[in-house]
């Protein structure tokens, strides 16, 4: 039984992969006058870490191997989508984070949906950090970082952000750093087909 399961598994990923997909995320929202998170013992040396926010010819950072995904909508969104940024975190000036985000609404033509943080807020969307990088303490260093200058940055007072329901580290991050559960976005897929619909949040999320 066990040996059957393991050959239906690339099945079952091609599946989810190209025909039937479905992401529950809970859209939340912090205001910048929270306060931060005391940063834990970080698991490396911190000297050796930039953290800033990126300019349309740091493109560079992202035309390696493991950012080849980003690379092109890095190079695309700085052309042609305003106020469109990314905070980057490099080490020893190798990228290991990423956090893009949006002054103002975003439509996101994947997910079908169209975030709104405000007139006075961004939207902060697919964040990353490379796999060996991560439960080092790179988010937190780049969310304290980050947060404070926001204003300075930005002139926005509010930040959007969403992480899929049932996450547990996800919601322990932003329950952190105050974030508050706005609405449950409902994505699905089928086939070339995708769609998305606003719900409430369950009690037990």
């Amino acid at each position: 039984m066990k040996s059957i399961r393991k050959l239906l598994r690339p099945v079952r990923r091609w599946y989810r992969r190209h025909v039937y997909r479905r992401w529950d995320l809970i859209v939340c929202v912090r205001e910048n006058d929270q306060p931060l998170v005391k940063l834990p013992r970080v698991r490396f040396d911190t000297s050796e870490m930039e953290i800033f926010v990126s300019k349309p010819e740091y493109a560079h950072f992202l035309d390696t191997p493991e950012w080849k995904d980003h690379h092109p909508k890095f190079v695309d969104r700085s052309a042609n989508l305003p106020g469109f940024a990314m905070m980057m975190g490099t080490v020893s000036g190798k990228l290991v984070s990423i956090g893009p985000f949006v002054a103002g609404p975003y439509y996101d033509s994947y997910l079908r949906h169209h975030f709104d943080p405000g007139p006075d807020g961004i939207y902060w969307f697919e964040g990353e950090t490379l796999e060996e990088w991560r439960s080092k303490g790179v988010a937190l260093l780049g969310m304290n970082w980050f947060f404070p200058r926001l204003e300075e940055i930005c002139g926005r007072k509010r930040i959007m952000t969403n992480y899929e329901m049932g996450n547990r580290p996800s919601r322990r991050l932003h329950d952190r750093y105050s974030f508050v559960p706005q609405y449950r976005l409902i994505w699905r897929q089928l086939g070339p087909f995708r769609w998305a619909r606003r719900a409430e949040i369950p009690e037990d999320y």
